[in-house]
């Protein structure tokens, strides 16, 4: 191989290495900013008000599960602890791509299902049972491909299951 070939070489191997680490920069960023704004949305929807000592972690609040990227893949309830109807409505779903649980079992909610629950394309299971939750069933809710369980029961729905859950 000739000098002048072995630069080539080291240049396209160097240029290489750099097109992977930016890769991977944009990857971490990208990750940092879902998580910054699965805590903004979690933070601003008031959930966790008078819970929350570290608002710096959102991963170790009670209630939140998150996947070793620090993503939320779990939303439990805080018992003992009953929510006012516009704390459900105001929860931006949209923030949790990587959402598969959502289990919201007897907090005392009221007024109807958030047709927003449809962002979460990745929800398997979702639990609103022991609720006063009124109203129908959201279409939306059939947006929901990889659901397995939806649990309902208890609350206070009216008309019929809508033709998109299947």
């Amino acid at each position: 191989m000739t000098s002048s070939s072995s630069v080539l070489t080291a240049s396209v191997v160097a240029t290489a290495v750099w097109v992977i680490v930016l890769t991977l920069a944009s990857i971490i960023l990208a990750a940092a900013g879902s998580q910054d704004s699965e805590a903004q949305a979690l933070l601003e929807c008031g959930w966790w008000n008078g819970f929350v000592n570290n608002t710096a972690n959102h991963c170790s609040w009670p209630g939140v599960t998150c996947n070793h990227d620090g993503s939320v893949v779990e939303i439990g309830p805080l018992y003992n602890y009953y929510y006012e109807e516009e704390i459900f409505t105001k929860m931006n779903f949209s923030a949790f791509p990587n959402l598969l649980r959502l289990d919201l079992n007897n907090q005392g909610f009221n007024g109807s299902i958030p047709p927003s629950l449809g962002h979460l394309t990745k929800l398997r299971k979702l639990s609103l049972e022991g609720n006063q939750l009124s109203g129908s069933i959201p279409s939306e809710i059939g947006k929901l491909r990889n659901l397995v369980i939806l649990d309902l029961s208890g609350d206070f729905l009216s008309g019929e299951v809508p033709s998109t859950l299947g």
